[in-house]
């Protein structure tokens, strides 16, 4: 993870420049790639911890933090209620898909043909079943 860290403040910092970037020459080389996943990741915390969110707050809390201080993350009603509840209203934001896109791009060149905004999109989506 401190590399990754690492990569991403040297690039941002311009230490890293273009011709250093890495080529992605296929679907396989992307879905195993650990920064892609990263940025899934981040897409799908993002989209389930806002549901999340609107969910604690639905239910009269004055916050996600304020319901888990209340319920604990390892109780039967958060895992068995509440997770599901948030994954299935969690909705990507665009803002923060882009800025994954972008940051993605920044370190790699997808040399073969690929929508990877959508890509990016509907692993998101299928992430959310698997979010915890």
């Amino acid at each position: 993870m401190k590399e990754l860290i690492t990569f991403r403040k040297y690039l941002n910092e311009g230490v890293i420049n273009e011709e250093e970037k890495e080529d992605i020459d296929s679907m396989d080389d992307l879905e195993l790639n650990s920064e892609y996943t990263e940025a899934v990741y981040m897409i799908v915390d993002d989209a389930v911890g806002n549901a999340s969110t609107n969910l604690a707050k639905e239910m009269g809390y004055d916050s996600y933090q304020s319901y888990i201080d209340d319920v604990g993350d390892e109780s039967d009603s958060y895992k068995e209620e509440f997770m599901p509840i948030a994954r299935e209203n969690a909705e990507i934001d665009y803002k923060v898909l882009d800025k994954e896109l972008k940051q993605f791009l920044g370190w790699y060149n997808v040399t073969f043909e690929v929508d990877l905004r959508r890509k990016m999109f509907n692993d998101a989506q299928e992430g959310f079943s698997d979010y915890a």
